[in-house]
């Protein structure tokens, strides 16, 4: 059971990466092609990259935090 939960727990981890990645990869790839035809960029690329943004400051965020809850830890011993 422990194995399964693992397996799915990267998987989320790996679906949230590839999100971010592909997000700033269409939200680049979308103002060069805006720029070249003189267009502002889509919404929904400019959507995607907020939300991934935002999902990878949380990220940051949760590390700091645990980073620091292991010198507290640490400093308690």
């Amino acid at each position: 059971m422990e194995i399964l939960i693992q397996i799915i727990g990267w998987a989320v981890i790996a679906a949230v990466v590839l999100f971010v990645i592909s997000s700033v990869v269409l939200f680049i790839r979308d103002g060069i092609l805006a720029k070249s035809e003189g267009r502002n960029r889509k919404i929904k690329y400019k959507v995607m990259f907020i939300i991934s943004m935002a999902i990878t400051a949380m990220a940051a965020m949760i590390g700091i935090f645990l980073f620091l809850l292991a010198i507290a830890v640490m400093r308690s011993m």
